[in-house]
């Protein structure tokens, strides 16, 4: 987690992922503020290091038959950690922490691993951005 913005996919759908990210944020006792509208939620973190939390439901296209095309939205959520731009690259590390912390207690909570249930090509690299996050 080394820039200021880290992006993740996951498999589970949106309400249920706002839910248990809601829980781990609570159980790992880091105070938040909750920003909701119908398909995207945001926790800001202030407390002991700013990071901002970016929930959303995912609208990208998926083919859904080769031999008969039909397009629909893609399973799963967006989720996105933003650190702030205006703290120093202490203070962010030290929020990275935190959010690694938060990240690991998600994955955990789920009801399977965040990047099972993808497509075959995105669940690799979603499971690679995944185990850069966690380690």
């Amino acid at each position: 987690m080394r820039s200021d913005h880290l992006a993740l996919t996951a498999s589970a759908d949106f309400v249920s992922i706002c839910r248990v990210a809601e829980l781990c944020l609570t159980n790992e006792g880091l105070p938040f503020i909750q920003n909701k509208t119908k398909d995207l939620v945001e926790f800001e973190v202030e407390r002991p290091a700013y990071f901002r939390i970016v929930i959303q439901t995912r609208k990208d296209p998926e083919v859904g038959n080769i031999f008969m095309p039909s397009l629909k939205a893609a399973r799963g959520s967006f989720i996105d950690i933003w650190f702030s731009p205006d703290q120093d690259e202490i203070h962010n590390r030290e929020a990275a922490g935190f959010a690694k912390q938060f990240l690991r207690s998600l994955a955990s909570s789920l009801p399977q691993q965040p990047w099972e249930g993808l497509k075959f090509r995105e669940s690799g690299r979603a499971r690679k951005k995944w185990k850069e996050a966690l380690d």
